[in-house]
């Protein structure tokens, strides 16, 4: 997937970044979250989100593409890194939140790594496209692609959005890694999961 492309498709989709940020807004205590990381941050869209919304916060974004991190100008810090590994030290954030991009992790390896960095009572917020979603949103959701990505690339990211974990399967797998779900929110395409460190 060429950055530019994704740049495109992201300003298009501009409204979802804030509809994130603003719901961690409302659910969240904002003047107890001092520093942000967001893995898998791409183009760095929702940073600029989360620093609106929650202004007195550090918010850095972690991506392994330095080609993603470079296609737009950045207004805040952002590290090539990679989600299993991540180069921060121990109860080092108080919130990290993964936007469309955690099915793309080796995901239990990367919840560990969040686990690790987060702060005692540190939070995890996980947006994601929902594989229960009924069919005809699927439909739509490729249509639009199809707006922004050549053929091979739509097709291989609509098999891929049906390996998604359901909210149901991720519960599992965070509750064995050290998190507890604190709130679902399902819609149409996709759902939100707040999670605490315990």
């Amino acid at each position: 997937m060429k950055p530019e492309n994704y740049l495109s498709w992201a300003r298009f989709t501009w409204w979802n970044y804030k509809r994130f940020a603003s719901q961690l807004a409302r659910l969240i205590d904002v003047n107890s979250v001092k520093r942000i990381l967001d893995v898998g941050c791409g183009n760095g869209l929702l940073l600029d989100e989360l620093k609106i919304f929650f202004p007195e916060a550090m918010v850095i974004g972690l991506d392994s593409s330095k080609e993603m991190l470079t296609v737009r100008d950045q207004t805040n810090q952002v590290v090539v890194g990679r989600s299993e590994f991540l180069p921060f030290k121990d109860n080092s954030f108080d919130l990290v939140t993964c936007m469309y991009s955690l099915h793309e992790f080796r995901i239990k390896k990367a919840i560990k790594e969040i686990h690790r960095i987060l702060k005692d009572k540190g939070l995890f917020s996980i947006k994601e496209i929902n594989c229960e979603a009924p069919k005809w949103t699927l439909f739509y959701l490729e249509c639009i692609l199809n707006l922004f990505f050549d053929k091979k690339t739509v097709e291989s990211h609509m098999r891929l959005y049906q390996t998604f974990k359901t909210p149901t399967k991720l519960n599992q797998i965070l509750s064995k890694n050290g998190f507890k779900i604190l709130k679902v929110k399902k819609g149409l395409f996709d759902f939100v999961a707040i999670c605490i460190k315990n």
